[in-house]
């Protein structure tokens, strides 16, 4: 009869059941599977990838990068080893680290989607919102996703190409349409080719999704103000002014005064920037 000791209990086995567990969302419960498996493996390279990306997303960045080096050095020729750890040299700020992890990993594998897109994240961070572009446009070759098409509509809206941002923005949202980020970004675009009646549609649709987004409502003011829907404005603005304090000079105002247009400038916030 089988039995459940029969199962091989190696290396690969404890690895597979971190990951089980980091897709689940459990990440102790990961990094004690993929700490099983490197006691009877040091160089499981499931395991070290496990371990890394699970230290990543408990904001571990050294432990990350302590687990991402010793699979570089267990496999030198892993490309998504390089462009994970180039991402956390970017979030720790050390970015010529990131870049050249990056260029090693897209040497490496010149389809390496990771590595385009982390490269184009940190490209939007220094500014260079076109290189960031072209990164996200060779990623798109081997890999279609919501993000990817959102991440370069952004970048687009930076560069105050509102109709690229507008079709990238809606190419996300046919992959995935409860895409927030993407409903506002395009609502930005139409706003700012003077369609605000698009623009309102969009804000709309938005904040069905993410009812508590203050920058929303005030980007929806304003679109109602130039279609001289007053009342829904200052209401927009009142709503905008009760989730972030920041607004309230404006509601109180909004009666005697003009609002100001939406920039780009506005939408440099924590929220705004899910996207890039």
């Amino acid at each position: 009869m089988f039995e459940i000791n029969d199962i091989v209990c190696d290396a690969k086995f404890y690895a597979r059941r971190g990951w089980l567990y980091t897709f689940e969302a459990q990440p102790v419960k990961a990094l004690e599977q993929f700490e099983q498996a490197l006691s009877l493996d040091n160089d499981c390279c499931e395991a070290l990838m496990g371990a890394g990306v699970v230290s990543w997303t408990c904001l571990n960045y050294d432990s990350a990068l302590y687990f991402f080096n010793r699979l570089i050095a267990s496999d030198p020729a892993n490309a998504e080893a390089y462009a994970n750890r180039g991402a956390i040299f970017a979030i720790v700020g050390d970015y010529s680290e990131a870049l050249a992890d990056f260029k090693s990993s897209i040497r490496i594998d010149e389809h390496c989607v990771t590595a385009y897109i982390n490269r184009a994240s940190l490209n939007m961070r220094l500014e260079s919102f076109e290189a960031a572009i072209d990164d996200l446009s060779h990623a798109l070759q081997d890999e279609v996703s919501a993000l990817i098409f959102a991440k370069r509509a952004f970048a687009y809206f930076m560069l105050n190409d509102f109709e690229n941002t507008i079709e990238d923005c809606t190419y996300a949202l046919a992959f995935q349409s409860d895409f927030a980020c993407a409903h506002y970004l395009r609502g930005l675009s139409h706003y700012n080719t003077l369609d605000y009646a698009a623009a309102i549609s969009d804000f709309d649709l938005a904040l069905e999704l993410a009812p508590d987004a203050a920058e929303i409502y005030y980007a929806r003011a304003c679109a109602y103000q130039y279609m001289m829907e007053f009342d829904l404005a200052a209401q927009d603005m009142n709503k905008a002014a009760q989730l972030d304090q920041k607004y309230a000079d404006l509601a109180d105002q909004l009666a005697n005064s003009e609002m100001p247009a939406v920039t780009i400038h506005n939408i440099q916030s924590v929220w705004a920037k899910k996207i890039a």
